[in-house]
């Protein structure tokens, strides 16, 4: 039995598997979270309470929402996450701590229920809520609440948080064990089936995503396991119906994760035309087969999204049709998350296929190029150009995300389904590589490919738990990366937002409090966070410098926002989060210690000229100095009893600045978020982030802007030190 074990074509990918799963349930509590999964937590829950029970609602205790805003209401004072509303500021006490609260009503009820079951964000709330703006199905995130109740609630043989994480790692785990078989059955190599299970479980962004994601690997497993499928089913001859129904059954799975698996056709239908002339396409296209079977698949494969959607159950029709739309909503139109500097003429965008060579392996890179080449010279024969089918797999998904029209955030993050077929083309390029080696020397080409990955395995064991900011020797580390700008604030995700609840947990004063600023963080979970801490978006005292503590995540762009601006342009981080020696998240106190130097003294001044400006394209406001300032406030009188209004969810107006030597719309000298406080009796500052200008534009853009009926009576700017 051990020597048919040892034989088996299921054995290498078994034992990657299970070394894959193993490592990640024992690494799993180092990792955070993403900033979607809590809100994905949360609707899981509601969903899973609503298809085991039919009720809707909770039946518990009152406490601060987990995410401390309720549906349809926001917290972000910029780049607000899709979860906030639009309507209502969040409600929050004086110093909410939803994680102390929690722990108290779990240890007076005597009983286990989850952080993220919450009656804000129940049955009700979600069925709403998605009626109104649906999002990506649900299945993974009911696996995931199943898991917590199991795993957490009943057994409690993991954490709240952990709990939801596992699945994830199941349906990864089982991606290493299929693609190691896949690439054994194609090419009859045992070290080919350990190269491709080694490359995908290696693969940094495939590894790191895995915790902090409930999309992104499994839909390039379930890819992958369509892919497998749908090749057994075209080999197949007595059995075809078998994998005729495991195709549709992974193809279902991925339509209830993510819509990406509708592009797989235009990766199959030039692979069967390049093999029609074969026996097995013969074999495989019957006509008659082919009709009966895509009505049952398509019935089922829709039945189970509406399952998955018990909102629209009454109207599965329109539901259906919403859900299309929303993809075709994110997923046309422009990509607002990228660095600049990437475009190639015609429009096309150079980042995404950069950052895929960046981020690869330089192992798996370079025996994936060697397998590309093996291909195009046809020494790869299999009689059905499997090797031809791979490459279409990972030439649509990138095709999808370089050519105009397409909006795709975080690059390669949204086509992670290219990860199986990179690893597939690794196995074949090692396995022809030892085939041109001697006897002897196949043994020391395959340690040395070993090796390599040994290499690799310790690399990502020094970034751990942040393997998916990896980048390799050609970007010159995660510093290259930085310095190249290839790296952006989308790349960690939220994940290293754990990393800095741990840092404050153990260095920061009792009582202590966090500025929310950003949906960012989302990721940072109250339940991270001793007891004693409490966030909430109120504590953001800007120039009355409170105290607070402010968590931010590097970025390649210098976001046009006062808040952020107003970290790095006046205040000396405490604490900075480095990875491979590359800052990715600061941590600032804003207190008048950790002020920089110059920018301590401010002045105000009252010699300036004011004029209304009418032009072809809008009225604004043009405010001339004498000569160049940094500017860091503007007081106002007469204001509109709107302006008063705490609202920081809408920008009030767009704020150009220039010098004599600068361009008015460069998007550097444009602030598109600004704060500002009432004094009382009519009279409101604006606060800007020291913006060395000598002329102001200003263009009201709604109501709320103090500009619109307010009087400027004097403008603050910065002295420099003598």
């Amino acid at each position: 039995m051990l020597q048919s074990l040892v034989k088996s074509k299921f054995t290498i990918g078994i034992v990657l598997g299970l070394t894959f799963l193993l490592w990640s349930l024992v690494s799993l509590p180092d990792y955070g979270l993403n900033w979607d999964e809590p809100f994905h937590y949360l609707k899981g829950q509601a969903y899973t309470r609503y298809l085991l029970t039919g009720k809707k609602e909770y039946e518990q205790a009152s406490r601060i929402s987990p995410v401390l805003i309720k549906r349809g209401e926001y917290i972000s004072r910029y780049e607000i996450g899709a979860w906030e509303g639009v309507k209502q500021l969040v409600q929050l006490p004086e110093n909410p701590k939803p994680q102390m609260e929690f722990r108290e009503i779990q240890r007076r009820g005597g009983s286990r229920q989850s952080f993220y079951e919450h009656e804000s964000w129940d049955g009700t709330n979600f069925f709403e809520l998605e009626k109104e703006d649906p999002g990506h199905p649900s299945f993974m995130d009911i696996m995931a609440a199943l898991s917590n109740k199991v795993g957490y609630q009943l057994l409690g043989f993991a954490g709240d948080i952990e709990s939801y994480k596992i699945p994830s790692i199941l349906v990864s785990a089982f991606g290493v064990f299929l693609v190691s078989l896949f690439a054994f059955e194609v090419t009859g190599s045992k070290f080919g089936s350990l190269v491709a299970g080694l490359a995908m479980g290696s693969y940094p962004t495939f590894l790191g995503e895995t915790f902090i994601s409930l999309k992104e690997t499994e839909t390039a497993v379930f890819y992958l396991g369509a892919v497998w499928a749908f090749w057994h089913w075209l080999k197949s001859n007595n059995r075809w119906w078998q994998w005729l129904i495991i195709f549709y059954v992974f193809v279902t799975l991925s339509f209830g994760v993510k819509w990406n698996i509708i592009f797989l056709p235009a990766a199959l239908i030039p692979w069967l035309f390049l093999i029609r002339k074969t026996e097995a396409f013969y074999r495989w296209y019957k006509v008659r087969r082919l009709v009966w079977a895509l009505p049952f698949s398509v019935i089922a494969i829709l039945g189970f999204v509406i399952i998955l959607s018990p909102y629209g159950w009454s109207e599965p029709i329109s539901t259906l049709f919403n859900i299309s739309n929303y993809y075709q909503r994110i997923g046309v139109g422009l990509d607002d998350f990228r660095p600049a500097g990437f475009d190639l003429p015609l429009g096309i965008d150079a980042y995404p296929i950069s950052l895929l060579v960046a981020q690869a392996p330089l192992i798996t890179l370079a025996l994936a190029l060697l397998g590309l080449g093996v291909i195009f010279l046809r020494k790869l024969e299999d009689g059905l150009s499997t090797g031809w089918l791979v490459v279409f797999w990972l030439t649509v998904p990138l095709i999808r995300i370089i050519v105009p029209g397409f909006k795709i955030y975080g690059a390669t993050r949204q086509i992670k389904e290219f990860i199986p077929a990179v690893a597939m083309m690794a196995a074949f390029g090692a396995v022809w590589l030892l085939s041109k080696l001697s006897p002897k020397a196949k043994l020391g080409g395959g340690l040395i490919i070993l090796l390599l990955y040994g290499g690799l395995m310790l690399t990502l064991g020094r970034l751990h738990p942040n393997e998916n900011v990896y980048f390799n020797l050609i970007a010159g580390g995660v510093k290259g990366a930085v310095f190249n700008n290839l790296i952006d604030r989308q790349i960690t995700y939220g994940n290293i937002y754990k990393q800095a609840a741990q840092w404050l947990n153990k260095n920061v004063e009792q009582n202590s409090k966090i500025a929310f600023l950003n949906a960012s963080m989302f990721s940072l979970s109250p339940l991270f966070l001793r007891d004693d801490i409490s966030i909430s978006p109120e504590f953001f005292s800007s120039f009355d410098r409170k105290g607070e503590y402010i968590l931010e995540l590097y970025s390649a762009f210098d976001r046009p926002f006062f808040a952020r601006r107003y970290l790095f342009r006046f205040l000396n981080p405490i604490h900075t989060i480095d990875v491979d020696g590359a800052p990715i998240l600061y941590i600032f106190k804003n207190s008048p210690e950790f002020l920089k130097p110059d920018f301590a003294n401010e002045e105000k001044t009252t010699d300036f000229e004011v004029k209304m400006v009418t032009d072809s394209v809008q009225d604004f406001l043009e405010i001339s100095l004498r000569k160049s300032l940094k500017v860091s406030r503007i007081e106002l009188r007469d204001i509109s009893p709107q302006c008063a209004q705490p609202d920081f969810h809408n920008s009030a107006e767009l704020i150009y600045f220039s010098t004599e030597k600068e361009v008015m719309n460069e998007d550097r000298n444009i602030l598109s978020a600004s704060d500002r406080k009432y004094l009382g009796t009519g009279k409101t500052e604006i606060y800007f982030p020291a913006q060395q200008t000598r002329k102001i534009k200003i263009v009201p853009i709604s109501v709320l802007s103090c500009f619109v009926r307010g009087k400027i009576t004097s403008i603050s700017y910065l002295k420099e030190n003598q």
